[in-house]
């Protein structure tokens, strides 16, 4: 049914306005990357929770923004901006005022929910076919258990009902016309979504456009039409990627200013495999990597594509659905191997792949495989996996809304390894692959599932709190600290292996003189060993920065560079501690780490091991003349493990600090906070997080409790709404409304054709 003269005057004015946005925004952009200097710094508190950077690490981003307190104030989803540090919509939030910022979005949502009402309009007045709606399900599934428009907040929900419609309706348009004119629409409005519903990268744009072409061939019956389709689809691909290099060369750009690629790598403490360096850069941005399971990213939109065309094509060959089903089923297990070598890494075993041959498969396999790919994080917004790229019916069963499955293989590749191989199994014996009527109940279980798993995660927001047992440390001095033993205070209790350990209210816990001693203590009352080893350093060379027999440096010159030497024992991790705000950096196993940390006017530049020989070199930026401490120890790893494993809170567990040590300024350090950004501090509700070093968390509550007990809180966050999952639901329950038309719809044809009507 061709679209009447007004539908297409509306359709293409809301395009066009859309694209002037997206103008608008890549114009934000390059001005704001042309007006920012080099090797400036955003205060990290900026970011409104610890983001994509390890903030003991890296700390702060290398770009600077002006008041972007505007950006915290204006923004109307902070899930969706903070997606990275190199935003667009950050620098925006950064240089214009509050009210133009909330117009601004509120003009957005406008837009978005206008062309969503023309699109859905359109798109519902269509009699789809069963497979047209199949596709169109799985589409709106993938969608929904993807990262990509992943739905932790209000916006993110709108952007699942709005976008997805908009999507189909062009989507089909594309793929019934088949003119190289609208393939290239498709390209430009999978972009100008990305812009809309992401943070517009380049893996985002070609996710959207890996998505149409999936669902394009799923609409073409003919083989020899679909074959036909690639060169148009060629060009979709090239006119998004096209339009999305504009927003991503000033990302790159913006980046690059302080950071070459080898460093963005290492900064980010991605030492696993090949797979992270391809993510990274089709990524297009320094902010979207954390230490995810990266290799799951690559081949489910690949095998989606092939899965949905060969099961809806009965023109191509048995034998060749069955070697190319044999083919994804090897991939996904090769996967699955990968993701357990990279968990297992994460977790500081030795790596499983050493098959240099598996490697240079999987790598190659990812080379075809890119233009399928989506950046995904391992840990999502709201704390957990969001795999979303298994196959269909993994996909399906697996990926509920809000992940609602911990970060295991299971979750991942194995459940799609297993349903494709059902699905051999299925052909060698009836020379078919799995039947229809075996992939309804697939269906309805997946929704099903996915609308537990979202009312679950929606509905109960932060996990209940459990019971926690604490003791205390006061009277802390530089020479010690005692654990209190008075019944009457300490609820110490060593069954349950909880603690809570807190200094004098005027001690300065971030104080290199007192955190070692502080943590020494702590590891020698539980473990029985210093956690810390303080060792001798000696200056190497020194330009512009001064040293003092007490340790410390002092730079008076925005070229200042001081480089110290010490030596590491064996089987011990070199600490450099500097500065007052608690800034430091941890040497890794690989050697040799680059980072740049704010030090309170300071930096650290660089950390060379040479055998056991470690050179630090330290540096000054421009703003002022800097005096710091240095203090350079030597972390034992297996006591640290050890506290780790006998002391700590747990996701979701609270317990209640008395209020004689509630004071104000007070400084408590909450030992062995799970090494995952997505844990939040909650102190009486708000958060207050000051420092975490290697899975240790220091917070300072900053306002007396008058009188009253402090409760803390170790969640995981942010946690979505009951709204987010109410709308999710409904886009949920808009899909298989279509799925149930769809399907009555084929049925009533089929009945038809065998009457002969």
């Amino acid at each position: 049914m061709r679209r009447s003269k007004a539908s297409r005057k509306y359709y293409l004015a809301g395009l066009l306005a859309t694209l002037l946005l997206t103008c608008l925004i890549v114009a934000g952009v390059l001005l704001v990357c042309h007006k920012t200097a080099p090797g400036k710094i955003v205060p990290s508190e900026l970011t409104g929770r610890f983001n994509k950077f390890d903030e003991d690490i890296i700390g702060k981003t290398s770009i600077e923004a002006a008041d972007c307190k505007a950006f915290k104030k204006g923004a109307l989803d902070q899930q969706l901006l903070l997606d990275d540090y190199i935003d667009p919509f950050f620098f925006m939030g950064a240089l214009l005022p509050d009210d133009v910022i909330e117009n601004f979005f509120l003009a957005v949502y406008v837009l978005k929910i206008g062309l969503a009402a023309m699109a859905m309009y359109s798109f519902l007045r269509r009699r789809i076919a069963l497979k047209r709606t199949f596709a169109i399900v799985m589409g709106m599934t993938y969608a929904l258990s993807s990262r990509v428009i992943f739905i932790s907040s209000l916006s993110q929900a709108m952007n699942v009902v709005i976008l997805m419609p908009l999507a189909m309706s062009v989507i089909y348009s594309a793929a019934r016309k088949k003119t190289v004119r609208s393939f290239i629409m498709l390209g430009i409005t999978a972009f100008v979504m990305c812009v809309l519903g992401t943070a517009g990268t380049l893996s985002g744009t070609l996710f959207i456009i890996s998505a149409s072409l999936i669902i394009s061939f799923a609409l073409v019956i003919k083989t020899r039409e679909a074959l036909a389709l690639w060169g148009k689809m060629i060009i979709s691909v090239l006119s998004g990627v096209s339009c999305a290099l504009f927003l991503i060369v000033p990302r790159f750009m913006a980046y690059g200013m302080t950071y070459d690629f080898k460093r963005l790598i290492e900064d980010r403490k991605v030492y696993y495999s090949f797979f992270d360096m391809l993510s990274t850069m089709f990524s297009g941005s320094g902010g979207s990597l954390d230490y995810s399971a990266v290799p799951t990213v690559y081949f489910g939109l690949f095998s989606l594509m092939l899965f949905i065309l060969f099961f809806f094509n009965k023109k191509i060959p048995a034998k060749l659905k069955f070697l190319t089903l044999l083919l994804l089923a090897l991939t996904h297990i090769a996967c699955a191997v990968s993701v357990v070598d990279l968990t297992l890494s994460f977790f500081g075993y030795s790596s499983v792949i050493t098959d240099l041959r598996l490697i240079g498969l999987l790598a190659v396999i990812c080379f075809l495989d890119a233009i399928c790919l989506v950046n995904l994080d391992g840990i999502s917004d709201t704390g957990v996996i969001t795999a979303g790229l298994s196959p269909i019916f993994a996909m399906i069963l697996f990926n509920g809304l809000g992940g609602a499955v911990s970060y295991n293989i299971t979750s991942m590749y194995l459940p799609g390894a297993v349903l494709i191989i059902l699905s051999l199994i299925f052909y060698r014996k009836r020379k078919d692959f799995l039947p229809r009527k075996y992939l309804y109940p697939f269906l309805i279980a997946g929704l099903l599932f996915i609308s537990f798993n979202t009312f679950v995660t929606f509905a109960t927001g932060s996990v209940e709190p459990g019971d926690v047992k604490a003791s205390f440390v006061k009277d802390a001095e530089q020479d010690g600290m005692a654990l209190i033993s008075d019944e009457e205070i300490s609820i110490f209790n060593s069954d349950e292996d909880k603690y809570l350990i807190v200094p004098e209210p005027d001690t300065n816990l971030l104080d290199p003189s007192i955190l070692p001693v502080f943590l020494n203590t702590v590891s020698k009352s539980v473990c029985g060993d210093p956690l810390f080893v303080k060792t001798d350093y000696s200056v190497i060379s020194n330009e512009g920065i001064s040293v003092d027999g007490d340790g410390y440096f002092t730079a008076d010159s925005d070229t200042a560079t001081l480089v110290i030497g010490a030596d590491k024992a064996s089987g011990k991790k070199l600490y450099v501690y500097c500065g007052f705000d608690g800034s430091n950096f941890l040497e890794e196993d690989d050697g040799e780490s680059v980072g740049s940390i704010d030090l309170d006017g300071a930096y650290l530049k660089q950390i060379t091991r040479f055998g056991n020989h470690v050179e630090i070199t330290l540096g000054v930026d421009d703003r002022e003349t800097v005096t710091a401490p240095i203090e350079v120890l030597l972390l034992d790893q297996d006591v640290l493990e050890l506290l780790q494993e006998k002391t700590g809170l747990r996701e979701g567990k609270s317990f209640t600090v008395p209020s004689d040590f509630a004071q104000e300024g007070a400084n408590y350090l909450l030992t062995n906070i799970p090494y995952d950004k997505d844990y939040n501090v909650y102190i009486n509700g708000d958060k207050e997080l000051s420092l975490q070093i290697q899975g240790m968390l220091a917070a300072r509550f900053d306002k007396a409790s008058d009188g009253k007990d402090i409760t803390v809180t170790i969640a995981k966050g942010p946690q979505g709404t009951l709204l987010g999952g109410s709308l999710s639901l409904l886009a949920l329950a808009v899909s298989i409304a279509i799925a149930v038309a769809g399907i009555a719809d084929e049925r009533k044809r089929e009945r038809q054709k065998a009457a002969g009507t």
